[in-house]
């Protein structure tokens, strides 16, 4: 254990998938003995909404995205990381953490590089296969560089990484999920912001399988933005959909599941594959490095998971997949299998070990 009293800041916003690994991480330090964990990111965010729901302290600081941006967007980002850094250099220096841990996203660049100028230690997680900009710069400085998956190492000082999966959340590894009955539940997700091109293709797909409303239950979660249309186009089919923006208690939503179709986000994959719960993966083809495919693509090749590429979606491809699973269950179970040998329950406890020996040999 730790000597004396110790608090870290977790640098971390922009989607969920930033979000929650982090929240996974602040579980598994208090557990150990941490005295405080504060979330560093920008003010009336998700990253703010999620991290207080869950009863943590957070400080709101000056961040922008600069990658795949217009020069006059990079110009406005440059100068926001500039505000941020300054930001965080007071904050830090009146807050004092024994650590500082960054989860990737252009929050995380103001907070780890005041945190270096300030001689606080800090660790990097990357939760995808091909890592971001950010964590790319940022892994060269830090102590550690915690790894989710083995070929990550390729882009890091090998001497500096740790393979430790990516974490999830307490509540999601302790879900039972209930045997399926005689409706094949999906849950449609398009990431914690939505995704427009799943939810027109859904709503293609939904009305295919009119005819088997009795055998299948649908919760789709729309994002804000797709919300009214798409609960609005399944009222005028005449279509039993239960739809929501945002699903806060996934947890809930995971145990009544048979059938993720979705995004391939690091941190969704990380729960459905602990869950071992079959999906339907669509990458977003517009990340940088085409990081969801490489996610995605790790899953399908393990026979965990069906990968489709956006330009071969529609809602005919999924019908047909949708109806191949009512036709053959067997396949659940088997892709269920699959993705339960990919998981890493332990990650979150791995990382804050490694987050505690680090506090304590700075101490010396």
């Amino acid at each position: 254990m730790h000597r004396g009293n110790a608090k870290v800041i977790i640098a971390t916003g922009g989607t969920g998938g930033h979000i929650f690994p982090g929240i996974a991480i602040a579980q598994a330090l208090l557990k150990k003995g941490i005295e405080e964990v504060l979330f560093l990111g920008r003010e009336n965010s998700l990253e703010e909404r999620v991290v207080k729901r869950y009863g943590y302290s957070f400080k709101g600081i000056s961040s922008s995205g600069i990658m795949g941006k217009r020069w006059r967007h990079k110009i406005k980002g440059t100068v926001q990381v500039g505000l941020g850094i300054g930001q965080c250099l007071n904050f830090l220096k009146y807050y004092r953490p024994s650590l500082a841990l960054g989860l990737g996203g252009y929050t995380s660049v103001p907070a780890l590089l005041a945190a270096k100028c300030l001689g606080i230690p800090t660790v990097v997680h990357e939760q995808n296969l091909i890592p971001g900009i950010a964590n790319r710069i940022l892994g060269n400085w830090a102590k550690r560089v915690c790894l989710s998956f083995k070929e990550t190492t390729l882009y890091f000082p090998r001497e500096k990484c740790v393979i430790t999966g990516n974490p999830v959340r307490e509540e999601i590894i302790s879900v039972h999920r209930e045997r399926r009955g005689k409706r094949l539940r999906v849950l449609v997700l398009g990431g914690s912001q939505g995704a427009h091109p799943i939810n027109k293709a859904f709503l293609d797909t939904a009305k295919r399988l009119r005819g088997l409303q009795d055998r299948i239950s649908i919760t789709h979660q729309t994002g804000e933005r797709d919300y009214i249309w798409v609960k609005n186009s399944y009222e005028r089919m005449g279509i039993n959909v239960h739809v929501v923006s945002f699903i806060y208690d996934i947890a809930k939503a995971y145990a009544k599941t048979d059938l993720i179709i979705g995004r391939a986000g690091a941190t969704s994959l990380a729960e459905i594959t602990a869950l071992g719960i079959p999906s339907i993966l669509i990458p977003f083809p517009w990340a940088i490095h085409q990081h969801q495919f490489y996610n995605a693509k790790r899953l399908a090749s393990a026979g965990a998971a069906i990968l489709i590429e956006q330009n071969r979606l529609n809602g005919g491809v999924l019908a047909e997949n949708i109806t191949n699973f009512l036709e053959n269950g067997h396949l659940l179970e088997s892709m269920s299998k699959k993705a339960l040998s990919l998981a890493s329950p332990l990650a979150g406890e791995k990382i804050a070990t490694l987050c505690e020996s680090i506090i304590n040999s700075n101490r010396f």
